[in-house]
């Protein structure tokens, strides 16, 4: 850059191509007796703001050539930094800043005027209860850290802003209760936020919780190393536990670190009930969620040595004439649910009931009337499906359905042997897997801690932020 408002304007001009794109914008304007000029993006910025900014440039009566102390003077209640770099300046244009050359100056003002278009702070639709606050995260990150400060309010609380991605250069905010917080981990999660590589966070956070845990567990383990919750008071409550958060611009859920197997089986409606009706409701879901992944698997293994069942065990056995072996119908009613949801997801909100439970009920009658299937596949399949939406994690929903698949595909060819050496391999990846810390995925259980057992099945009358 230089001091001739000239050349700096045909500089940007060319780096920001506003002869190709039509919302990069410039303005000219005279700031005392000098030419002015400043560059933003259409639609990022605020009108009332821009036009009060805009009239003070105009009004001022600087004759300096030093546009910081311009700046100290005659814009001293606006976000705004001064800066030569070429790219810095445009980084900020393109983040919704506004940039201001005066001629004269071989620097640039940097405003923040910026306003984003985004949608209210309701409740998310996975993560609603029946007491509490009716709010959620939405896509603005600097909205989401203010429903946090909303909850936490001490000087420990600290937000450390980054910015990740080549061409998208989002914005990424990692959160946590010094003191409270693990330091190793802290200074972990801030070295692999330096160091991402990667060239946009324009689809997802997976991406980058791919970059910020090794990639050898990431790859080889299916089972999920992050929770993402949607709701501030879940946030805060890990907070206050000594977790750290991860804040990605434009998603609406935060990530959390570390993350154990337990944790996903927290729901924060619990901390909404009375400590007994709340422990009731988490060792509810706990066993429905094991009978989930265990249901199918013990009833074909019995089913494959149906001939040595005690009487009053009969009923397992299956009776009814059925021209598909039924492995198979296990298989294709497993592939069959999930081929429902994803036509459900993909259907207009009118038709969504229609194809979803409808269709299941209308497709389970004409399989079983023509003879496909037998009732016990189906009564057992659904209620499995069903009871993986306990803990609100698709991730780990599917993996224990591997494992479930996995069980009853040993047993087809092994028989109880199979079953076991099944169990045995899924419990060797349960152990071996790390959380984002390095820490043993199946804590408190592995290592054994008597004290973090009771904590899972029985919640504290003192509430999780005393804990």
């Amino acid at each position: 850059m230089t001091d001739n408002l000239n050349q700096n304007i045909l500089l940007f001009e060319k780096i920001l191509h506003t002869d190709k794109t039509f919302d990069v914008l410039k303005t000219y304007l005279k700031c005392g007796a000098r030419d002015a000029c400043y560059f933003y993006i259409e639609g990022f910025i605020n009108s009332a703001d821009t036009l009060r900014f805009h009239e003070k440039v105009c009004t001022s009566q600087y004759e300096g050539n030093n546009i910081d102390e311009f700046a100290r003077k005659f814009i001293p209640r606006i976000e705004s930094f001064v800066s030569g770099d070429e790219k810095k300046i445009t980084d900020a244009i393109l983040c919704g800043n506004v940039a201001l050359f005066i001629d004269g100056c071989p620097e640039a003002l940097v405003i923040d005027l910026r306003t984003y278009p985004d949608r209210g702070v309701s409740e998310p639709e996975k993560s609603r209860t029946l007491r509490g606050p009716h709010v959620g995260f939405n896509e603005n990150i600097t909205k989401n850290t203010i429903l946090i400060r909303r909850y936490i309010r001490t000087p420990q609380l600290v937000f450390e802003k980054f910015t990740v991605g080549d061409v998208s250069k989002t914005d990424v905010a990692r959160v946590y209760i010094d003191g409270k917080c693990d330091k190793k981990l802290v200074d972990k999660i801030r070295t692999k936020l330096e160091n991402v590589k990667t060239k946009a966070l324009c689809m997802s956070q997976e991406s980058l919780a791919e970059q910020l845990i090794e990639k050898k567990r990431y790859n080889l383990n299916p089972f999920p190393k992050v929770k993402y919750i949607e709701r501030p008071d879940s946030a805060c409550a890990q907070l206050m536990e000594g977790k750290l958060l991860v804040i990605v611009d434009n998603s609406p859920s935060v990530m959390l670190f570390p993350t154990n197997l337990l944790d996903f089986f927290d729901d924060i409606e619990e901390y909404y009930f009375p400590p007994v009706t709340a422990s009731y409701l988490k060792i509810v879901r706990i066993i429905t969620y094991l009978a989930g992944v265990f249901l199918v698997p013990v009833w074909y293994l019995f089913l494959k040595y149906s001939h040595t069942l005690p009487g009053h065990l009969s009923f397992l056995d299956v009776k009814d004439e059925y021209a598909v072996p039924i492995i198979l119908q296990i298989l294709i009613i497993e592939a069959a649910i999930d081929g429902l949801k994803l036509a459900s997801m993909n259907s207009p909100s009118q038709l969504q009931n229609s194809v979803s439970i409808v269709g299941g009920l209308i497709l389970g009658d004409f399989a079983i009337t023509s003879g496909w299937f037998v009732p016990s596949v189906i009564l057992y399949t659904a209620f499995s499906a069903i009871a993986t939406f306990s803990p609100m994690n698709y991730e780990l929903g599917y993996c224990f359905k591997f494992t479930r698949i996995s069980l009853v595909v040993g047993t087809f060819f092994f028989g109880w042997i199979g079953f076991a050496a099944a169990l045995i391999l899924w419990l060797i990846i349960l152990c071996t897997n790390k959380t984002a810390s390095g820490k043993g995925y199946l804590y408190p259980f592995v290592p054994f801690d008597i004290k973090g057992i009771s904590k899972i099945f029985f919640r504290s009358f003192r509430g999780k932020e005393r804990e």
